[in-house]
């Protein structure tokens, strides 16, 4: 992935589940410089942002949990960044990715 041509990042979720329900879960972007990504008029407190989503039993299921950016320009500068999952306070996922300048 490289800077100049990000728009969006999208996370997906792969998981197995023995129900099946409606959540709300959080996702905090954060740069390379440990900073959280956030717009103060929509993001929840401490997160980038959240989506709600409906979780299906059964095994290798997959998730779309939406993206973060804007559609004119990248919002994401070259380095390591951290994409964190969270679901009532708990970290369930952080995984890094890294974007080329």
């Amino acid at each position: 992935m490289y800077a100049a041509r990000m728009r969006y990042l999208d996370t997906v979720m792969y998981y197995n589940s023995n129900v099946s329900e409606n959540v709300t879960f959080f996702i905090k972007i954060i740069d390379p410089y440990g900073q959280l990504r956030w717009n103060p008029s929509s993001s929840p407190s401490g997160y980038s942002y959240s989506i709600k989503a409906q979780i299906n039993s059964g095994s290798n299921q997959s998730l779309d949990l939406s993206g973060w950016g804007n559609s004119t320009n990248s919002s994401y500068a070259g380095g390591n960044w951290t994409i964190e999952v969270w679901y009532k306070d708990v970290r369930l996922k952080s995984e890094k990715i890294v974007i080329r300048p």
